[in-house]
């Protein structure tokens, strides 16, 4: 009981909300080389972001996963080498720590995005370390009134520095 009102407390303050956290029994600082997968945004979901075409929304989540996962991901962590997917499906390299990602979906009414992380071994394939969260667009980098793009990409922001200070540090 104690720690889970711990986690409401102290989520409820900061850029994110967690929903559930299991923590690794490891230290993943221990892996030189990090693999982010790619982000699915839903393809399918262009109209329900205001998109006037697919094509458009499809150019959004591209530069998404080919440009702004990889330069936050490598500036978070900055002592690792930091690979990312190229493509939706694409197979990770299995000589390095794979943080993939799951069910995300940005809510545009809270300004959220929802999206579960799961940080594997890539040799083993064993998971080591899950949580699902909801990263708040608004929290840092001087929200004002931003585009929709300029809202995915500080959850983005917001996902990588949340992956380092609440799974990768014990």
């Amino acid at each position: 009981m104690y720690s889970f009102i711990s986690i409401i407390i102290l989520s409820g303050c900061g850029y994110y909300r967690i929903k559930n956290i299991t923590k690794p029994n490891i230290d993943l600082n221990n892996y030189n080389k990090i693999y982010a997968s790619w982000l699915d945004l839903g393809e399918d979901k262009w109209a329900v972001y205001r998109y006037s075409t697919e094509k458009e929304w499809l150019d959004l989540i591209n530069a998404v996963n080919r440009s702004v996962v990889p330069s936050y991901f490598k500036e978070v962590f900055e002592d690792k080498t930091v690979i990312s997917a190229k493509n939706p499906g694409e197979n990770p390299p299995s000589d390095c720590l794979i943080i993939s990602f799951e069910n995300a979906n940005y809510n545009n009414s809270d300004e959220e995005l929802f999206v579960t992380i799961i940080i594997i071994d890539g040799k083993t394939s064993r998971t080591l370390a899950k949580a699902t969260v909801y990263i708040d667009a608004r929290k840092g980098g001087g929200f004002q009134v931003w585009s929709f793009e300029q809202k995915i990409n500080n959850s983005i922001h917001n996902l990588t520095y949340f992956i380092r200070d609440k799974i990768f540090k014990q």
